[in-house]
């Protein structure tokens, strides 16, 4: 149902909206957000991101309104430079970008997250989920092979551009609060590791940790366990007679205590295993009984319910979705633009999530406090809403004419 605010509400009488309810609107009608707010604000985080200060023609809010812009439309800053009259050129652009370093970047980029988080999250132990994504890449290194991981085939390529991110697992403040570049050379733990670590120089507590398959090995349990973390992720099925593809055997959950062995170093670590068998009920054309097996610390959810509480974790797959909608298309190899884009689009998806929680919600009773109005501000109407007052700044070319010397034809003379 499409909501619309009744402003002829006699002041006082509590009603609001014209469905002549009170119990999903808000109380003051003054509440909301402008496109010109979400534009202010999306190009304050983008130039604290870029982190310089230069005089010319063209201030640094023009260079941040550019990469904004560019984020809004899903294009590279090359095309918004191009099609747009009052716009800073292309190599404007890339010089005032040239200096940017891959380290001191990725601090600031950090150091934003976790402002954004200090003004969303509550100060208690969260749910949080770490994973990776993969960005693909066509295209040689800039300068060595460890800057480029290599996967299964994704849209015509092996190669990637690989970053972790920590994402909150909290009803209505699910954001992103750490971003880490791998390279081909790190390994899991080393990833985890520098995760965990950007987490904690935040302050925020785990209440427990929900990990892809990919991190199930000895050596990641073993630090789990030895930093007294709680976690669970997926365990995977190995072994033909033994191993933990005989624990799905069965039609009934169960728990028991594994020892795993690392084929690599000989390590050991033990820990509970868990079958949980629940019926497919026509789902994928199958009727039968489905076995998922999960690795989980000392302290873990119960049977009944584990395999719908590992389902939250799934939202941080619906983060880098929305990633992908707002980052900046690039062609470049140079690793630390690429950094700078994902950042600006996870800084952008913060803003939208805080804007939803500070602006377009309503008070109530119960956990989280709040009921946040979802279909009002859906993703892309927030960029299109950011989207609608650049084009505004920048006046978009509506006409174009070949010019008389025709040896500098496309040429735009800035």
């Amino acid at each position: 149902m499409s909501q619309r605010w009744d402003g002829r509400a006699r002041k006082g009488s509590g009603r609001r909206c014209a469905c002549r309810t009170n119990n999903h609107c808000p109380r003051d009608p003054q509440r909301g957000v402008t496109a010109s707010e979400i534009a202010e604000t999306a190009i304050f985080w983008i130039l604290r991101l870029l982190g310089r200060r230069f005089h010319g023609l063209y201030s640094p809010d023009d260079i941040a309104s550019v990469l904004a812009l560019a984020a809004s439309r899903e294009t590279s800053p090359s095309r918004i430079c191009q099609e747009h009259e009052l716009a800073p050129s292309e190599g404007v652009v890339r010089y005032r970008l040239r200096n940017l370093s891959l380290k001191p970047l990725l601090r600031r980029a950090n150091r934003l997250l976790a402002e954004q988080a200090a003004s969303l999250l509550p100060k208690r132990p969260l749910k949080v989920a770490i994973d990776y994504t993969l960005i693909p890449y066509h295209g040689k290194p800039k300068r060595c092979e460890n800057e480029i991981l290599r996967g299964q085939p994704k849209h015509g390529t092996t190669r990637f551009h690989a970053y972790a991110t920590a994402y909150t697992i909290l009803s209505g403040r699910r954001i992103t609060v750490a971003l880490a570049f791998v390279r081909s050379s790190d390994g899991r733990l080393e990833v985890i590791g520098e995760i965990l670590r950007l987490i904690s120089d935040q302050g925020i507590q785990i209440k427990c940790l929900y990990l892809d398959r990919a991190f199930f090995a000895v050596d990641v349990i073993r630090s789990l366990q030895e930093r007294n973390i709680q976690f669970l992720m997926p365990a995977i099925a190995r072994g033909n007679k033994g191993g933990t593809r005989a624990l799905a055997k069965g039609r009934k959950s169960c728990t028991t205590l594994y020892t795993m062995k690392s084929s690599r170093t000989g390590a050991t670590v033990t820990l509970p295993i868990h079958a949980v068998t629940t019926y497919s009920k026509g789902r994928l054309g199958k009727n039968k009984a489905i076995t998922y097996l999960f690795a989980s610390s000392s302290h873990h959810p119960p049977l009944n319910r584990m395999l719908e509480e590992y389902r939250l974790r799934f939202g941080i797959e619906s983060s880098y979705r929305l990633l992908s909608k707002s980052r900046i298309r690039t062609s470049t190899r140079d690793p630390k633009l690429r950094v700078l884009y994902v950042a600006a689009s996870l800084l952008l998806v913060n803003t939208w999530v805080e804007k939803k929680w500070d602006k377009l919600s309503t008070t109530r009773r119960g956990p989280g406090g709040r009921d946040v109005h979802e279909m009002l501000l859906p993703y892309p109407r927030f960029l299109a809403m950011l989207q609608y007052i650049l084009e505004r700044k920048y006046e978009f070319i509506l006409a174009v004419e070949v010019p008389e010397d025709r040896s500098h034809a496309g040429m735009t003379g800035r």
